[in-house]
């Protein structure tokens, strides 16, 4: 997994106050705030992880710059996740 260190536009569209666009069990509000969005970046607030702000970016257009900060190698061992090394980025 690489991390990166991004910086957007000014041109995101704050999704985090439209209803329903969150609702875990119907998608119907977000499909169609994605549908009128598609050239557009947006930010809204993660479900899956409260308090934190995913952003959503149908095109790269948005990205003014991009730098990867971290790079990490996840080992399966069958199972599941066994160990995470954080790689060197030279």
């Amino acid at each position: 997994m690489r991390c990166l260190k991004v910086v957007f536009s000014d041109e995101l569209i704050d999704a985090a106050e439209i209803e329903n666009i969150n609702a875990t069990n119907d998608y119907t509000a977000s499909r169609l705030f994605g549908a009128k969005m598609k050239k557009a970046g947006i930010q809204f607030r993660s479900v899956g992880n409260a308090g934190a702000i995913c952003w959503g970016l149908i095109s790269r257009l948005h990205v003014e710059s991009a730098i990867q900060t971290q790079h990490f190698e996840f080992v399966f061992d069958g199972e599941g996740i066994s160990k995470v090394r954080e790689l060197s980025i030279k």
